[in-house]
């Protein structure tokens, strides 16, 4: 049950340097006589990644020609959310564990202007 556990919460089949983390969850899980909830805090979680994107536009009329300026941010509330981790247990340690690979990008302004006559 643990390794299928594993499988999904990786989202790849266990190697042989999984086998240090499958023994140290197994051995919690025993424990506590192999409840359910004894597995949760083996489970990995992470931050939410979540994009919050603003766009405003205004139209200014000057006689017969028509302005319009606009701002965009990207990633408004960035909280350098990681977007992929590592999961490589190394037999010397954990040292490669859990390190992100990637992060949300920074924020972005974005501005512009089309001009109609």
């Amino acid at each position: 049950m643990i390794e299928k556990m594993m499988v999904y919460a990786l989202g790849r089949g266990l190697e042989f340097y999984d086998a240090p983390a499958v023994r140290a969850i197994t051995r919690e899980a025993a424990r506590t006589n192999h409840r359910f909830s004894s597995l949760a805090p083996g489970t990995v979680f992470r931050e939410r990644a979540t994009a919050f994107d603003l766009h405003a536009t205004k139209f200014v009329n000057i006689g017969r020609t028509k302005l319009r300026v606009m701002v965009d941010l990207f990633n408004a509330f960035n909280n350098n959310a990681p977007t992929r981790e590592d999961y490589v247990l190394t037999v010397t340690g954990a040292d490669n564990y859990l390190r992100p690979g990637t992060i949300m990008p920074g924020r972005l302004v974005k501005f512009g202007a089309q001009l109609d006559f």
